[in-house]
Parts: C-alpha cells; sequence; structure tokens
C-alpha cells in the first residue's frame, strides 16, 4: 500500500512538471505571466475539489488550509522568479533538498524512528538529485539565492503544514483541505495579478483553448497529488515519504524526458538513477 501511493504520487508529480513545463514553452515569458497561470491552476484544483464544501466547511480545517493556500502561493511565485534568475538545474535540485524539512521536524517533534540505514538512504537521495544536476550557463547571484531560499522555505512549510494536518483530529477531511487550501492560494494570486494590471506590467500569457486544457491538466495532478500526499502523511513516516517520492519523480522526469524530448541519458543521469534506486530501497527498510 505505501510503495503504491509513494509512486501514484511520485508519478503525479512528474505529470504536473512536464506539463508545466509545455506551458511555460508557450506563452509564459515572465513572472506577471507565471502568477496569472498559476491563478488559473489554483481556481482549477479549488473547483475540482469544490463538492467537498457541499455538506459545509469544517471551521477547524481553516487554520491548516490558510497556511498551506498562502505557503502554495509564496512557492509558486518565488520558485518561478528563481528559474527566471538563476540556473535552471540547481534551482530543481535546491528546492528539491526542501524534503529535508518535514524529515527533521517529524523526528524531533513527531518523534519518528530514525535509522541510520534510513539516514544513509536519505544521503544517497540527495547524491542522486546532485548527479542529475547540470549547468545551463546562468550564473549564481544572491537575488537568485534569495528566491531560492524563500521556495525552498514555503515547499518544505507546505510539507510540513501537510504533516500536522494528517496527524490532527480533522485528518478525515482531506478533501476539504485541499479544496479550502487552494481556494486561499487563488485568492493571493488574483490580488497579485490585479495589482500586476495596475502596475501596467507586460503580460503575454493568453487564456485560450490550449491553455486552458493545460491548466486544467495542471491542476487535475496538483490536486490529486495533494490529497493523496496528504493522506499519505497520516500513516507513512516523512523520513520515507518525502525523499521517496522526491527521487522517484526525479526518476520519471528523467525517463520523461528520454521519452518524449528523446533526450539521451548522461553517465552522470545513469550514475543518479541507480544511486536513486538503492537510496529508496534502503529509505524503505
Amino acid at each position: 500500500m505505501q510503495l503504491l501511493i509513494i509512486t501514484f504520487c511520485s508519478f503525479l508529480s512528474c505529470l504536473k512538471v512536464t506539463i508545466q513545463g509545455n506551458l511555460a514553452k508557450g506563452d509564459i515569458k515572465n513572472t506577471t505571466d507565471s502568477v496569472l497561470a498559476n491563478c488559473l491552476v489554483f481556481a482549477s484544483t479549488a473547483v475540482l475539489f469544490s463538492i467537498s464544501a457541499r455538506g459545509g466547511i469544517n471551521t477547524g480545517i481553516i487554520f491548516y488550509a490558510l497556511a498551506f493556500g498562502i505557503l502554495s502561493a509564496s512557492f509558486q511565485i518565488f520558485y518561478a522568479l528563481a528559474l527566471k534568475s538563476g540556473p535552471f538545474s540547481a534551482t530543481c535540485m535546491l528546492v528539491n533538498l526542501s524534503m529535508v524539512i518535514p524529515v527533521v521536524f517529524s523526528v524531533i517533534f513527531i518523534n519518528e524512528k530514525l535509522t541510520v540505514v534510513k539516514i544513509i538512504g536519505v544521503i544517497l537521495c540527495l547524491l542522486a538529485l546532485f548527479l542529475n544536476t547540470h549547468k545551463d550557463g546562468k550564473k549564481f547571484n544572491f537575488k537568485w539565492l534569495f528566491y531560492v531560499l524563500m521556495a525552498f522555505s514555503s515547499t518544505g512549510g507546505i510539507s510540513v503544514t501537510q504533516k500536522i494536518f494528517a496527524k490532527s483530529q480533522f485528518a478525515g477531511e482531506v478533501k476539504q483541505f485541499v479544496f479550502l487550501g487552494y481556494l486561499i492560494a487563488f485568492l493571493v494570486t488574483f490580488i497579485l495579478v490585479f495589482v500586476q494590471k495596475g502596475m501596467k506590467l507586460e503580460r503575454n500569457f493568453k487564456i485560450n483553448k490550449k491553455n486552458l486544457l493545460l491548466v486544467f491538466s495542471i491542476a487535475g495532478s496538483l490536486g490529486l497529488f495533494q490529497y493523496f500526499n496528504t493522506y499519505a502523511n497520516s500513516f507513512i513516516d516523512a523520513i520515507v515519504l518525502n525523499p521517496s517520492i522526491s527521487g522517484l519523480a526525479t526518476m520519471f522526469q528523467m525517463f520523461s524526458a528520454r521519452i518524449i524530448f528523446k533526450e539521451k541519458f548522461t553517465v552522470k543521469q545513469i550514475c543518479s538513477i541507480c544511486i536513486g534506486i538503492v537510496a529508496i530501497i534502503m529509505i524503505s527498510i
């Protein structure tokens, strides 16, 4: 059961990133475009899960959803800024390292068990992520580093929020949690869209059939991922769940790039896959 959910979540994560990549290659040229696109994604995700609100909203969920929604909006904004201002591969790797945050939190505050084998597995997983990086011509700078740290903290905070919610008395209301969280994320980005419009910033993103189809596809994969990921947090330790999803999703992305874009594996990537497989096995023991 654990392996099935982890694999499914990893697949959904890879699917979401792949579709986002196709959307980004279109009309998303700057941060303004990214905010508008994410606003539509958040709205679509909230609509998909709105059926959970028909019987009324459990007010006890609002605090968790508020944190989740604000952090989700923050992550997408700073992640887009980081990708725009610095090296792509290094940005992805450093943001993926945020998996350490929920692991440390769970060990300290929830008393989840930490074994030597699992620690070695996490270290190997980090090594696999590092080997998957490559130079793309962009240089490191302090502005980029700030954006990366904010994206790193935001996505780590999202995972911690999910873990706390999954261990609370409201853990059975996952659909409402996802619905409210993305409704709040939509409201935050909606305000930013109008602020940017008032500032008359350049906007290239077009709301057409093609882009809307991509937006709905991202929303579907994102919503399902967060639903199952939040649910999994209730019975899978963070040291197993987060590194495994991060490692498997990275491998899925590499294989999808090979199949869809005909990219050839480098020696480093092959080593990354092998180390990643060993790491996931060790983490799961």
